[in-house]
C-alpha cells in the first residue's frame, strides 16, 4: 500500500510539472511565432531560429500532453468492447491492457534514450545545438506515461471489484 501511495504522489507530481511545462512552452511558441510574423510582414526580416524552436517545443508539448491525457484517462481509445466485459473479466482485461502498455512503453523509453544519445551527433540548423534535447521529448514523455500506467496497474491489482 505504501508503494502505491509513493507511485501516486510521483504520478501526480509528474502530471503537475507536465501541465506547467506544456503551458509555458505553448506561451513561448505563441510569442515566438507572433513576433516572427510581425518581423517578417512589417519589418522585412525574420528570425531563422523561430520555426525550428517552435517545432521542437511542440514535440515536447505533444509528448507531455499525451502523458497528461493518460493520467486523466482521456487519451483516445477504442471502447467498443468495454461494455461487453463484466466483473472479474473486466478486471483481467484492464490488467492485460495495462501490462501490454507497460511493455510497449519500456521499449519506447529504451529506444527513445538510444535515439537521444545518437542525437548528440546531429546538430540543429539555426539553434546551434544538438538534437539531444528535442529527441529527449520521447523518452521523457513515455517515462511519465509509464508512471501513470504503473499507478493504474497497481490499482487494478489491489482492487477486489472494479
Amino acid at each position: 500500500m505504501r508503494l502505491i501511495l509513493v507511485l501516486e504522489k510521483t504520478s501526480n507530481l509528474f502530471n503537475k510539472v507536465s501541465e506547467t511545462i506544456c503551458g509555458l512552452f505553448l506561451v513561448v511558441v505563441f510569442f515566438t511565432l507572433f513576433f516572427q510574423v510581425i518581423a517578417r510582414s512589417f519589418l522585412g526580416f525574420n528570425f531563422p531560429w523561430a520555426e525550428e524552436l517552435s517545432r521542437y517545443l511542440m514535440v515536447w508539448v505533444a509528448m507531455l500532453g499525451a502523458s497528461i491525457l493518460v493520467k486523466s484517462k482521456e487519451l483516445i481509445s477504442v471502447d467498443f468492447f468495454e461494455s461487453k466485459w463484466t466483473g472479474k473479466w473486466d478486471r483481467y482485461r484492464k490488467l492485460l491492457f495495462t501490462t501490454i502498455m507497460l511493455i510497449i512503453l519500456c521499449i519506447m523509453i529504451y529506444e527513445g534514450f538510444f535515439q537521444a544519445i545518437h542525437g548528440r551527433k546531429v546538430f540543429l540548423a539555426s539553434l546551434k545545438g544538438s538534437m539531444f534535447l528535442p529527441y529527449m521529448a520521447v523518452p521523457v514523455g513515455f517515462t511519465i506515461m509509464f508512471f501513470h500506467y504503473l499507478v493504474e496497474f497497481s490499482h487494478n491489482i489491489t482492487r477486489k471489484n472494479i
